[in-house]
């Protein structure tokens, strides 16, 4: 039997319900499953994510990403036309300048100017009574984003949040987000705005089940990885070598480094809590940042221990003893 081809999409198509993909989490966060599988018996075990205490050792360390997801869908529509559009804030530039992407009928046109009202607010043409947020297209950029003034002076984060709403991913089956999305479509721990959608993983965690990790002397460190739009598209090539893939912004600090390099040099084990985290220590470790400024992180991440994920992806780390995996 031959081996599937990995860089074909079609290695990594399969069949999937739509009646057993969650519209909204399980009631408690941390009542959601965990799979542990052991890699030098291949036992597979189903257990509770608020079991982790109890599955970890004590003085591993916890890797978290602390990124925030700002209210990034916008909803309106084409000033001159009347035309509805939607479209995703990306990134504030340095000029002040939005990156943003969208969809409408037709070609926009640089110059022309696109009204946003609170999302919560608008009907399905996309106009609305309530105030309004004016966007001026400036340049195309690559990938059909658009850089754009917008009208108002405020901090970009506070604009929005009057006019955005959480960009909930389409299985979701909901555009705009409720009072129970706008808590649960964040972790706990989220401090650093600027990510489009949420570090899944990292869900699951509650403030008590942090306690109790604490408690058993599990430690934890936190990186900053911003979720970019490449969350959203799909794979649109057959060979996945030939997909162009977004950038990210992420950050890891020389405290958050040291911690990870002392970690592993005392023998205990690192816990990237999901591919986010993940991406940003392969990406820090393999370019060997200045800023790091910690001997022998790329043999720390090399050896890392322990992925916790949503999903099977791209990514994998080293476990010594298992595995562990979030559904």
């Amino acid at each position: 039997m031959t081996s599937p081809d990995l860089d074909h999409i079609s290695a990594w198509q399969y069949d999937l319900p739509e009646d057993l993909i969650a519209s909204r989490p399980a009631a408690k966060r941390d009542d959601s499953r965990l799979l542990v599988l052991f890699r030098e018996t291949g036992e597979i075990r189903h257990q509770r994510i608020c079991e982790l205490p109890d599955i970890l050792a004590a003085n591993s360390r916890l890797v978290f990403n602390n990124t925030k997801v700002v209210p990034a869908r916008l909803i309106g529509f084409r000033t001159e036309t009347r035309g509805r559009w939607e479209g995703l804030f990306l990134a504030v530039q340095p000029d002040g300048r939005w990156l943003i992407t969208g969809k409408t009928r037709g070609k926009l046109c640089p110059g022309e100017t696109l009204t946003v009202s609170p999302a919560s607010s608008c009907d399905a043409s996309g106009s609305s009574t309530e105030p309004e947020l004016k966007l001026r297209l400036d340049e195309k950029q690559a990938q059909g984003t658009w850089l754009v003034t917008p009208e108002d002076p405020r901090n970009a984060f506070e604009i929005l949040e009057e006019f955005g709403t959480l960009p909930l991913p389409p299985y979701m089956g909901r555009q705009v987000a409720d009072a129970d999305d706008a808590e649960r479509y964040q972790t706990v721990y989220a401090r650093a705005p600027g990510a489009i959608a949420a570090p899944t993983a990292g869900l699951h965690f509650t403030d008590n089940l942090l306690h109790r990790c604490r408690e058993k002397s599990i430690h934890s460190t936190e990186v900053t990885l911003h979720v970019g739009i490449g969350t959203f598209r799909p794979v649109n090539t057959e060979q996945l070598s030939e997909h162009h893939m977004h950038s990210e912004w992420c950050q890891v600090t020389s405290d958050s480094a040291s911690q990870i390099v002392e970690t592993r040099k005392a023998g205990n084990k690192i816990v990237a809590v999901g591919t986010t985290v993940v991406r940003a220590l392969e990406s820090k470790g393999n370019r060997r940042l200045t800023e790091l400024r910690a001997d022998g992180l790329m043999r720390a991440i090399q050896t890392a221990c322990t992925l916790l994920e949503i999903s099977l992806g791209p990514h994998h780390a080293c476990a010594e003893d298992h595995d562990i995996r979030l559904r």
